[in-house]
Protein backbone atom coordinates (compact mmCIF):
# COMPACT_ATOMS: atom_id res chain seq x y z
CA UNK A 1 0.00 0.00 0.00
CA UNK A 2 1.20 3.04 -0.71
CA UNK A 3 1.92 6.14 2.00
CA UNK A 4 0.28 9.06 2.32
CA UNK A 5 3.10 10.92 1.22
CA UNK A 6 3.42 8.85 -1.88
CA UNK A 7 -0.16 9.67 -2.78
CA UNK A 8 0.53 13.22 -2.72
CA UNK A 9 3.94 13.11 -4.25
CA UNK A 10 1.84 10.96 -7.72
CA UNK A 11 -0.62 13.86 -7.80
CA UNK A 12 0.34 17.40 -6.46
CA UNK A 13 2.39 18.26 -9.42
CA UNK A 14 2.07 20.09 -12.58
CA UNK A 15 4.33 19.58 -16.16
CA UNK A 16 7.67 21.49 -17.30
CA UNK A 17 6.35 21.74 -20.83
CA UNK A 18 9.25 22.02 -23.65
CA UNK A 19 9.93 25.38 -24.49
CA UNK A 20 8.41 24.43 -28.11
CA UNK A 21 4.97 24.03 -26.55
CA UNK A 22 5.08 27.74 -25.38
CA UNK A 23 6.65 29.26 -28.54
CA UNK A 24 3.97 27.75 -30.15
CA UNK A 25 1.30 29.75 -28.18
CA UNK A 26 3.20 32.84 -28.63
CA UNK A 27 4.15 32.57 -24.70
CA UNK A 28 7.33 34.18 -23.66
CA UNK A 29 8.85 33.55 -19.88
CA UNK A 30 9.50 36.55 -17.49
CA UNK A 31 10.26 37.07 -14.22
CA UNK A 32 9.51 40.85 -12.08
CA UNK A 33 10.96 41.73 -9.20
CA UNK A 34 8.84 43.86 -7.06
CA UNK A 35 9.37 45.81 -4.35
CA UNK A 36 6.37 46.74 -2.13
CA UNK A 37 6.80 49.27 0.94
CA UNK A 38 5.62 47.69 4.01
CA UNK A 39 5.08 44.60 2.53
CA UNK A 40 2.05 42.26 3.93
CA UNK A 41 1.14 39.13 2.35
CA UNK A 42 -2.27 39.90 1.28
CA UNK A 43 -0.34 42.67 -1.61
CA UNK A 44 0.52 38.80 -2.99
CA UNK A 45 -3.23 38.13 -2.82
CA UNK A 46 -3.53 41.69 -4.94
CA UNK A 47 -1.21 40.46 -7.28
CA UNK A 48 -2.54 36.91 -8.21
CA UNK A 49 -6.09 37.75 -8.56
CA UNK A 50 -5.08 40.29 -11.47
CA UNK A 51 -3.13 37.89 -13.16
CA UNK A 52 -5.69 35.29 -12.95
CA UNK A 53 -8.96 37.04 -13.61
CA UNK A 54 -7.99 40.19 -15.65
CA UNK A 55 -4.96 39.13 -17.21
CA UNK A 56 -5.89 34.96 -17.69
CA UNK A 57 -2.22 33.68 -17.11
CA UNK A 58 -2.23 30.62 -15.81
CA UNK A 59 1.48 29.42 -15.91
CA UNK A 60 2.59 31.70 -13.16
CA UNK A 61 4.24 31.59 -9.49
CA UNK A 62 5.15 34.53 -6.85
CA UNK A 63 7.77 34.14 -4.35
CA UNK A 64 8.55 35.93 -1.66
CA UNK A 65 12.27 36.66 -1.23
CA UNK A 66 14.79 38.06 1.35
CA UNK A 67 16.65 41.05 0.94
CA UNK A 68 15.25 44.80 -0.88
CA UNK A 69 12.96 43.08 -3.21
CA UNK A 70 9.92 41.47 -1.45
CA UNK A 71 8.60 39.61 -4.85
CA UNK A 72 9.68 37.48 -7.80
CA UNK A 73 6.79 36.80 -9.78
CA UNK A 74 7.66 34.27 -12.51
CA UNK A 75 5.27 34.29 -15.58
CA UNK A 76 4.55 32.62 -18.69
CA UNK A 77 3.06 35.51 -21.03
CA UNK A 78 1.56 35.95 -24.62
CA UNK A 79 1.92 39.58 -26.42
CA UNK A 80 -1.69 40.69 -24.69
CA UNK A 81 -0.28 39.55 -21.71
CA UNK A 82 2.70 41.39 -21.48
CA UNK A 83 1.00 44.77 -22.18
CA UNK A 84 -1.84 44.06 -19.92
CA UNK A 85 0.83 43.21 -16.62
CA UNK A 86 2.65 46.54 -17.75
CA UNK A 87 -0.08 48.74 -17.90
CA UNK A 88 -1.53 46.82 -14.58
CA UNK A 89 1.71 47.81 -12.94
CA UNK A 90 1.88 51.48 -13.83
CA UNK A 91 -1.71 51.27 -12.41
CA UNK A 92 -0.38 50.21 -8.98
CA UNK A 93 2.45 52.29 -9.09
CA UNK A 94 1.94 53.60 -5.54
CA UNK A 95 1.31 50.00 -3.84
CA UNK A 96 4.01 48.71 -6.03
CA UNK A 97 6.44 52.06 -6.88
CA UNK A 98 9.44 49.65 -8.20
CA UNK A 99 9.00 46.68 -10.82
CA UNK A 100 11.95 45.37 -12.79
CA UNK A 101 11.35 42.71 -15.63
CA UNK A 102 13.50 40.36 -17.40
CA UNK A 103 12.52 38.64 -20.19
CA UNK A 104 13.86 35.33 -20.34
CA UNK A 105 15.69 34.34 -24.01
CA UNK A 106 17.29 31.27 -23.59
CA UNK A 107 16.68 28.95 -20.79
CA UNK A 108 17.95 25.77 -19.65
CA UNK A 109 16.04 22.96 -17.26
CA UNK A 110 17.21 20.82 -14.87
CA UNK A 111 17.63 18.20 -17.97
CA UNK A 112 20.61 19.99 -19.22
CA UNK A 113 22.81 17.70 -17.91
CA UNK A 114 20.89 15.30 -20.35
CA UNK A 115 21.37 15.98 -24.16
CA UNK A 116 18.43 14.10 -25.03
CA UNK A 117 16.27 16.95 -23.15
CA UNK A 118 17.94 20.31 -25.11
CA UNK A 119 16.13 18.95 -27.86
CA UNK A 120 12.96 20.51 -29.04
CA UNK A 121 10.39 18.38 -28.59
CA UNK A 122 7.98 18.13 -31.76
CA UNK A 123 4.72 18.85 -31.14
CA UNK A 124 2.02 16.65 -33.13
CA UNK A 125 -0.49 17.34 -30.55
CA UNK A 126 -3.56 19.78 -31.02
CA UNK A 127 -4.47 22.00 -28.83
CA UNK A 128 -7.07 20.23 -26.84
CA UNK A 129 -4.83 17.52 -25.68
CA UNK A 130 -2.36 19.87 -24.25
CA UNK A 131 -5.29 22.07 -22.55
CA UNK A 132 -6.63 18.90 -21.14
CA UNK A 133 -3.53 17.15 -19.70
CA UNK A 134 -3.04 20.27 -17.48
CA UNK A 135 -6.05 19.48 -15.98
CA UNK A 136 -5.00 16.19 -15.02
CA UNK A 137 -6.90 14.17 -18.24
CA UNK A 138 -4.79 10.58 -18.40
CA UNK A 139 -5.39 10.09 -21.71
CA UNK A 140 -4.28 13.02 -22.85
CA UNK A 141 -1.42 12.99 -20.75
CA UNK A 142 -0.15 9.59 -22.40
CA UNK A 143 -0.59 11.60 -25.81
CA UNK A 144 1.03 14.82 -25.15
CA UNK A 145 4.29 13.04 -22.10
CA UNK A 146 6.56 13.87 -25.20
CA UNK A 147 6.09 17.40 -25.20
CA UNK A 148 7.28 18.00 -21.46
CA UNK A 149 10.72 17.61 -20.05
CA UNK A 150 9.53 17.00 -16.49
CA UNK A 151 7.46 17.85 -13.48
CA UNK A 152 7.18 20.85 -11.08
CA UNK A 153 6.70 19.15 -7.89
CA UNK A 154 4.63 21.08 -4.94
CA UNK A 155 5.43 18.29 -2.24
CA UNK A 156 8.61 19.03 -0.93
CA UNK A 157 8.45 22.40 0.60
CA UNK A 158 8.71 21.66 3.82
CA UNK A 159 12.02 19.87 3.59
CA UNK A 160 13.79 21.78 0.82
CA UNK A 161 14.49 25.30 -0.20
CA UNK A 162 14.81 27.17 -3.54
CA UNK A 163 16.95 30.12 -4.39
CA UNK A 164 17.68 32.82 -7.50
CA UNK A 165 21.38 33.91 -8.47
CA UNK A 166 21.10 36.66 -10.52
CA UNK A 167 24.08 37.39 -12.75
CA UNK A 168 24.86 40.48 -13.47
CA UNK A 169 27.19 40.94 -16.56
CA UNK A 170 29.02 44.81 -17.29
CA UNK A 171 28.33 44.81 -20.70
CA UNK A 172 25.95 42.16 -22.81
CA UNK A 173 27.72 39.16 -23.72
CA UNK A 174 27.90 37.95 -26.69
CA UNK A 175 26.79 34.71 -27.85
CA UNK A 176 30.53 33.06 -27.72
CA UNK A 177 30.18 34.91 -23.90
CA UNK A 178 26.86 32.79 -23.03
CA UNK A 179 27.88 29.56 -24.74
CA UNK A 180 31.13 29.81 -22.44
CA UNK A 181 29.19 30.90 -19.16
CA UNK A 182 26.59 27.74 -19.71
CA UNK A 183 29.55 25.27 -20.29
CA UNK A 184 31.11 26.38 -17.47
CA UNK A 185 27.84 26.16 -15.22
CA UNK A 186 26.88 23.23 -16.66
CA UNK A 187 30.09 21.47 -15.33
CA UNK A 188 29.35 22.61 -12.06
CA UNK A 189 25.78 20.77 -11.69
CA UNK A 190 27.93 17.59 -14.00
CA UNK A 191 30.22 17.70 -10.96
CA UNK A 192 30.26 19.16 -7.79
CA UNK A 193 26.68 19.69 -7.13
CA UNK A 194 24.91 16.85 -8.28
CA UNK A 195 23.14 17.14 -5.06
CA UNK A 196 21.14 20.31 -6.00
CA UNK A 197 17.76 20.11 -7.41
CA UNK A 198 16.42 20.68 -10.30
CA UNK A 199 18.58 23.27 -11.61
CA UNK A 200 17.62 26.26 -14.20
CA UNK A 201 19.56 28.52 -16.16
CA UNK A 202 18.04 31.59 -17.74
CA UNK A 203 19.93 33.84 -19.75
CA UNK A 204 17.89 37.06 -21.20
CA UNK A 205 17.23 41.36 -20.95
CA UNK A 206 16.13 43.41 -17.88
CA UNK A 207 17.18 43.18 -14.34
CA UNK A 208 19.78 40.77 -15.12
CA UNK A 209 22.07 39.18 -17.82
CA UNK A 210 21.18 35.65 -16.30
CA UNK A 211 19.10 33.76 -13.55
CA UNK A 212 20.47 30.47 -11.89
CA UNK A 213 17.52 28.99 -10.08
CA UNK A 214 18.53 25.75 -7.95
CA UNK A 215 16.59 23.38 -4.86
CA UNK A 216 18.50 21.76 -2.32
CA UNK A 217 17.22 19.81 0.92
CA UNK A 218 16.92 21.90 4.11
CA UNK A 219 19.84 19.97 5.67
CA UNK A 220 22.21 20.99 2.82
CA UNK A 221 21.79 24.93 3.00
CA UNK A 222 25.20 25.27 3.23
CA UNK A 223 25.92 23.53 -0.08
CA UNK A 224 24.20 26.71 -1.45
CA UNK A 225 27.09 29.06 -0.32
CA UNK A 226 29.75 26.75 -1.50
CA UNK A 227 27.90 26.46 -4.91
CA UNK A 228 27.69 30.70 -4.80
CA UNK A 229 31.39 30.77 -4.37
CA UNK A 230 31.98 28.09 -7.43
CA UNK A 231 29.72 30.19 -9.67
CA UNK A 232 31.15 32.94 -8.62
CA UNK A 233 34.50 31.45 -9.51
CA UNK A 234 33.16 29.70 -12.83
CA UNK A 235 31.76 33.36 -14.66
CA UNK A 236 34.09 35.49 -12.90
CA UNK A 237 36.48 36.06 -16.34
CA UNK A 238 33.25 37.71 -17.59
CA UNK A 239 33.23 40.55 -14.50
CA UNK A 240 29.70 39.23 -13.65
CA UNK A 241 28.73 39.47 -10.61
CA UNK A 242 26.05 37.06 -8.04
CA UNK A 243 22.88 38.44 -6.41
CA UNK A 244 21.29 35.74 -4.22
CA UNK A 245 18.11 35.51 -3.73
CA UNK A 246 16.52 32.98 -1.27
CA UNK A 247 12.85 32.09 -1.12
CA UNK A 248 11.38 32.97 2.35
CA UNK A 249 7.69 31.26 1.18
CA UNK A 250 6.07 30.66 -1.98
CA UNK A 251 2.31 32.20 -2.53
CA UNK A 252 1.06 30.13 -5.22
CA UNK A 253 2.14 26.71 -6.59
CA UNK A 254 4.77 26.23 -9.15
CA UNK A 255 2.74 25.99 -12.70
CA UNK A 256 3.99 26.22 -15.82
CA UNK A 257 0.53 25.92 -17.78
CA UNK A 258 -0.57 27.23 -21.37
CA UNK A 259 -3.18 30.19 -20.70
CA UNK A 260 -6.21 28.80 -22.45
CA UNK A 261 -6.35 32.61 -23.23
CA UNK A 262 -3.05 32.26 -25.46
CA UNK A 263 -4.79 29.38 -27.32
CA UNK A 264 -8.09 31.83 -27.84
CA UNK A 265 -5.70 34.23 -29.14
CA UNK A 266 -3.67 31.55 -31.45
CA UNK A 267 -7.13 29.75 -32.37
CA UNK A 268 -8.61 33.99 -33.53
CA UNK A 269 -5.03 34.14 -35.74
CA UNK A 270 -5.02 30.73 -37.17
CA UNK A 271 -8.70 31.29 -38.91
CA UNK A 272 -7.84 34.69 -39.92
CA UNK A 273 -4.82 33.33 -41.73
CA UNK A 274 -6.41 30.13 -42.87
CA UNK A 275 -9.27 32.85 -44.57
CA UNK A 276 -6.73 34.37 -46.26
CA UNK A 277 -4.09 31.41 -47.48
CA UNK A 278 -6.58 28.54 -47.40
CA UNK A 279 -4.90 24.86 -47.12
CA UNK A 280 -1.71 26.87 -45.54
CA UNK A 281 -1.31 24.92 -42.17
CA UNK A 282 -2.16 21.25 -44.54
CA UNK A 283 0.89 21.90 -46.50
CA UNK A 284 4.50 20.70 -45.22
CA UNK A 285 6.13 23.46 -44.50
CA UNK A 286 8.44 24.37 -41.55
CA UNK A 287 7.30 25.59 -38.37
CA UNK A 288 9.52 28.62 -38.80
CA UNK A 289 8.13 29.27 -41.91
CA UNK A 290 4.58 29.58 -40.87
CA UNK A 291 5.58 32.10 -37.95
CA UNK A 292 6.74 34.35 -40.81
CA UNK A 293 3.82 33.89 -42.89
CA UNK A 294 1.51 34.69 -40.17
CA UNK A 295 3.86 37.44 -38.31
CA UNK A 296 3.51 39.21 -41.78
CA UNK A 297 0.01 39.23 -42.12
CA UNK A 298 -0.04 40.27 -38.53
CA UNK A 299 2.47 43.56 -39.03
CA UNK A 300 0.53 44.31 -42.25
CA UNK A 301 -3.11 43.75 -41.10
CA UNK A 302 -4.10 41.10 -42.83
CA UNK A 303 -3.26 43.25 -46.22
CA UNK A 304 -6.88 44.71 -45.45
CA UNK A 305 -5.56 47.62 -47.34
CA UNK A 306 -4.98 45.98 -50.72
CA UNK A 307 -7.79 46.17 -53.68
CA UNK A 308 -8.86 42.15 -55.10
CA UNK A 309 -6.54 42.39 -57.54
CA UNK A 310 -3.08 42.73 -55.74
CA UNK A 311 -4.20 40.84 -52.80
CA UNK A 312 -4.41 38.23 -54.75
CA UNK A 313 -0.98 38.47 -56.15
CA UNK A 314 0.17 38.82 -52.37
CA UNK A 315 -1.88 35.50 -51.24
CA UNK A 316 0.18 33.71 -54.23
CA UNK A 317 3.32 35.81 -52.99
CA UNK A 318 3.00 34.37 -49.69
CA UNK A 319 2.32 30.98 -50.42
CA UNK A 320 5.27 30.87 -52.79
CA UNK A 321 7.72 32.48 -50.20
CA UNK A 322 6.11 29.68 -47.68
CA UNK A 323 6.74 26.53 -49.97
CA UNK A 324 10.26 28.00 -50.80
CA UNK A 325 8.95 28.36 -54.67
CA UNK A 326 11.06 30.67 -55.86
CA UNK A 327 10.09 30.48 -59.61
CA UNK A 328 6.19 31.19 -58.38
CA UNK A 329 8.18 34.02 -56.49
CA UNK A 330 9.30 35.67 -59.19
CA UNK A 331 6.80 35.18 -61.62
CA UNK A 332 4.80 37.13 -59.14
CA UNK A 333 6.76 40.22 -58.43
CA UNK A 334 7.69 40.07 -62.02
CA UNK A 335 3.81 40.24 -63.06
CA UNK A 336 2.97 42.62 -60.09
CA UNK A 337 6.10 45.44 -60.30
CA UNK A 338 5.14 44.76 -64.65
CA UNK A 339 1.06 45.30 -63.94
CA UNK A 340 2.13 48.43 -62.39
CA UNK A 341 4.76 49.85 -64.85
CA UNK A 342 2.21 49.49 -67.91
CA UNK A 343 -0.48 51.23 -66.27
CA UNK A 344 1.55 54.10 -65.23
CA UNK A 345 2.97 54.08 -69.07
CA UNK A 346 -0.73 54.36 -70.71
CA UNK A 347 -1.64 57.22 -68.63
CA UNK A 348 1.11 59.35 -68.28
CA UNK A 349 0.59 61.90 -71.14
CA UNK A 350 -3.16 61.80 -69.98
CA UNK A 351 -2.21 62.27 -66.21
CA UNK A 352 0.21 65.11 -66.86
CA UNK A 353 -2.63 66.97 -68.76
CA UNK A 354 -5.20 67.06 -65.96
CA UNK A 355 -2.24 68.29 -63.96
CA UNK A 356 -2.49 71.46 -65.69
CA UNK A 357 1.46 72.26 -65.09
CA UNK A 358 3.43 74.90 -66.48
CA UNK A 359 5.43 73.51 -69.51
CA UNK A 360 8.63 74.36 -67.39
CA UNK A 361 7.70 71.42 -65.15
CA UNK A 362 6.37 69.38 -67.90
CA UNK A 363 10.13 69.29 -69.15
CA UNK A 364 11.29 68.28 -66.42
CA UNK A 365 9.33 65.80 -65.24
CA UNK A 366 9.56 64.57 -69.01
CA UNK A 367 13.20 64.06 -68.58
CA UNK A 368 12.68 61.44 -65.64
CA UNK A 369 10.66 58.70 -68.22
CA UNK A 370 13.13 59.72 -71.62
CA UNK A 371 9.83 60.86 -73.43
CA UNK A 372 11.70 60.11 -76.57
CA UNK A 373 11.25 56.14 -75.71
CA UNK A 374 8.24 54.34 -75.84
CA UNK A 375 9.18 52.48 -73.06
CA UNK A 376 9.99 54.12 -70.52
CA UNK A 377 11.80 52.33 -67.42
CA UNK A 378 10.09 51.87 -64.14
CA UNK A 379 12.12 53.71 -61.81
CA UNK A 380 11.48 56.56 -64.19
CA UNK A 381 7.64 55.88 -63.82
CA UNK A 382 7.44 56.22 -60.63
CA UNK A 383 9.57 58.89 -59.88
CA UNK A 384 7.62 60.89 -63.02
CA UNK A 385 4.24 60.32 -61.40
CA UNK A 386 5.70 60.93 -58.12
CA UNK A 387 7.26 64.21 -58.87
CA UNK A 388 4.09 65.46 -60.67
CA UNK A 389 1.68 64.80 -57.46
CA UNK A 390 4.15 66.64 -55.27
CA UNK A 391 4.43 69.73 -57.68
CA UNK A 392 0.28 69.54 -57.82
CA UNK A 393 0.30 69.29 -54.03
CA UNK A 394 -1.30 66.06 -54.15
CA UNK A 395 1.58 63.77 -52.82
CA UNK A 396 3.93 64.32 -49.98
CA UNK A 397 7.67 62.99 -51.05
CA UNK A 398 9.29 60.84 -48.01
CA UNK A 399 12.43 59.05 -47.96
CA UNK A 400 10.79 55.79 -47.19
CA UNK A 401 8.64 55.99 -49.82
CA UNK A 402 11.10 56.93 -52.16
CA UNK A 403 13.20 54.26 -51.24
CA UNK A 404 10.52 51.41 -51.48
CA UNK A 405 9.63 52.45 -54.86
CA UNK A 406 14.08 52.12 -55.38
CA UNK A 407 13.61 48.37 -54.28
CA UNK A 408 10.68 47.59 -55.67
CA UNK A 409 12.00 48.27 -59.29
CA UNK A 410 15.46 46.73 -58.09
CA UNK A 411 13.56 44.02 -56.94
CA UNK A 412 11.88 43.86 -60.61
CA UNK A 413 15.18 43.38 -61.97
CA UNK A 414 16.11 40.45 -59.85
CA UNK A 415 13.37 38.42 -60.83
CA UNK A 416 13.52 39.35 -64.55
CA UNK A 417 17.00 38.11 -64.66
CA UNK A 418 16.43 35.43 -62.59
CA UNK A 419 18.85 36.31 -59.70
CA UNK A 420 17.77 33.36 -57.41
CA UNK A 421 20.58 33.68 -55.40
CA UNK A 422 20.02 37.93 -54.51
CA UNK A 423 16.15 36.77 -53.80
CA UNK A 424 16.68 34.22 -51.25
CA UNK A 425 19.48 37.14 -49.66
CA UNK A 426 16.15 38.59 -47.91
CA UNK A 427 12.77 36.86 -48.44
CA UNK A 428 10.85 38.29 -46.03
CA UNK A 429 11.87 42.13 -46.93
CA UNK A 430 11.20 41.69 -50.39
CA UNK A 431 7.50 40.71 -49.78
CA UNK A 432 7.81 44.14 -47.59
CA UNK A 433 8.39 45.93 -50.57
CA UNK A 434 6.50 44.30 -52.74
CA UNK A 435 3.47 44.86 -50.49
CA UNK A 436 4.29 48.74 -49.58
CA UNK A 437 4.93 49.47 -53.72
CA UNK A 438 1.45 47.84 -54.11
CA UNK A 439 0.49 50.40 -51.39
CA UNK A 440 1.89 53.45 -52.91
CA UNK A 441 0.89 52.38 -56.51
CA UNK A 442 -2.50 52.70 -54.93
CA UNK A 443 -2.22 55.63 -53.98
CA UNK A 444 -0.98 57.08 -57.39
CA UNK A 445 -3.96 55.02 -59.28
CA UNK A 446 -6.37 56.95 -56.29
CA UNK A 447 -5.04 60.70 -57.28
CA UNK A 448 -5.53 59.87 -61.06
CA UNK A 449 -8.55 58.46 -60.55
CA UNK A 450 -9.32 62.29 -58.14
CA UNK A 451 -8.08 64.19 -61.32
CA UNK A 452 -9.92 62.34 -64.28
CA UNK A 453 -13.26 61.52 -62.45
CA UNK A 454 -13.22 58.80 -64.26
CA UNK A 455 -11.90 54.76 -63.21
CA UNK A 456 -9.08 53.97 -66.29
Amino acid sequence: MKSRSQNRLSETYTWLWDKAVHEKAEEALFYWLLQIPHYVRGTGSIIKKSLTQSINVEGYCLYEVYGNFDILLRAWLNPDQRRSLGSWFVEHKEEIPTALPFEVTNYFHWGFDNEELLQAVKIEQNWETILAAQKGDEKARAIAKNAKIGKLDQTTSEDTMKAFLLLNSPSAPTAGDLDGILANIRQLFKKEFKDLLQPSLYFGRGFATGIVKVRLPLRAYYRLRDFNLALRSAVGSWGIEITTLNVAGILTDECDNISEASVRRLRVRIAQVEALLPGLYSLPIPDERIREVEGFLANNYYLKKLSDEWLADMKKLLLSYATSDSDDTMDVISLSIGRMERYLNKNKEIFIKLLGLSNETHKELFKFIRADTNEPSAGGLFRFYVEALSANGRWTQTKESNETLKAAVELRNICVHGNYDKLKENWLSHLKTTYEAMLIFSQLKRAFNELSGIKI
